[in-house]
């Protein structure tokens, strides 16, 4: 990836029964730092696995302008999860409204 050179950005929120935004798009600049900024991260453990609500914060809060999004760049979601979805239906529509 080319987070040097200002090509890409990452972005990072961590969910389960809550949505933490850890990283913005438009924090990091250098691959070292944030390398740095992940290695400090923490799982929570909790129980609840909300993918729809944390695919739903993707698309409102963290692809924004304000966040560092590039309205003339394509974004790329990654998703990792620790299980399945407290509610694959919701998860659905979440999915569905990244495209429309």
């Amino acid at each position: 990836m080319q987070i040097d050179n200002g090509n890409t950005r990452v972005g990072i929120l961590t969910y389960a029964e809550n949505i933490e935004d850890r990283i913005d798009l438009n924090d990091h600049t250098s691959a070292s730092t944030l390398q740095s900024a992940i290695s400090g991260l923490t799982y929570s453990g909790a129980s609840e696995t909300n993918t729809h609500k944390a695919l739903a914060r993707v698309r409102k809060k963290m692809l924004t302008a304000g966040s560092g999004d590039r309205s003339n760049v394509d974004n790329v979601v990654i998703l990792i999860t620790a299980g399945p979805s407290e509610d694959d239906d919701k998860t659905k529509v979440s999915i569905i409204e990244f495209y429309e």
